[in-house]
């Protein structure tokens, strides 16, 4: 299946399968919702690896539209969840590929405790309320380097999201796709990344080329 996953077609078939086929697919299975599901990686890159997929064939990051974000916005709850029953206090990664870095062409996040990205303070940099802004990443871990300010607070009961929350993570998308374009990074490969911090908060980042 693994090996499957990564032919040219095979993007769809795996959205319409874990839509309608979960729960008979071999997988060692973690956490679903309605709009995603979750499972330990085939073939982990470190203990507790886990992947996050939307029921719903979704090329990439930059592809999802206004009228999907629920199925982002379950991913990171499933994210929340695993790491809550897990005690992670908040201590996890999740990352997903575009462009030649993206194997398989169907959106999924890697969930992954043990990382190293540096971190910023959002109120050195002067931002309009409700404005998401792009700047280049003081200490960079990647040659491009950039986060989404402010941090965006996942705030929530159960599966429901305020409005606030669903036009934040729009103006993310919308900022990343600008960035992509710009520098051709959809040529060269990128990751997002998203960070969750004590505080509930998300910070985006978005990187490409070597590591620093």
């Amino acid at each position: 299946m693994f090996g499957f996953s990564k032919k040219p077609f095979a993007g769809r078939i795996i959205g319409f399968s874990l839509k309608f086929f979960y729960s008979i697919i071999p997988v060692n299975k973690v956490y679903k919702t309605k709009h995603a599901v979750s499972f330990y990686h085939p073939k982990p890159i470190q203990e507790g690896h886990i992947l996050i997929i939307p029921k719903k064939h979704i090329s990439s990051f930059i592809e999802i539209k206004e009228n999907e974000l629920i199925y982002l916005l379950e991913c990171l709850t499933i994210a929340n969840v695993i790491s809550q029953e897990s005690h992670l206090n908040n201590n996890y990664l999740l990352c997903t590929n575009g462009g030649p870095r993206q194997e398989v062409r169907q959106l999924h996040f890697h969930f992954l405790r043990e990382f190293q990205i540096n971190n910023v303070d959002s109120q050195d940099f002067h931002i309009g309320r409700n404005e998401i802004k792009a700047i280049e990443h003081p200490q960079r871990n990647w040659e491009f380097h950039m986060i989404l300010i402010p941090a965006i607070k996942l705030s929530q009961k159960g599966l429901t999201y305020s409005k606030e929350l669903i036009d934040s993570i729009h103006q993310v998308i919308h900022e990343i796709n600008v960035l992509v374009k710009e520098y051709h990074l959809n040529e060269k490969g990128f990751t997002v990344y998203i960070l969750p911090r004590k505080d509930d908060y998300l910070e985006f980042h978005l990187g490409a080329g070597k590591r620093i």
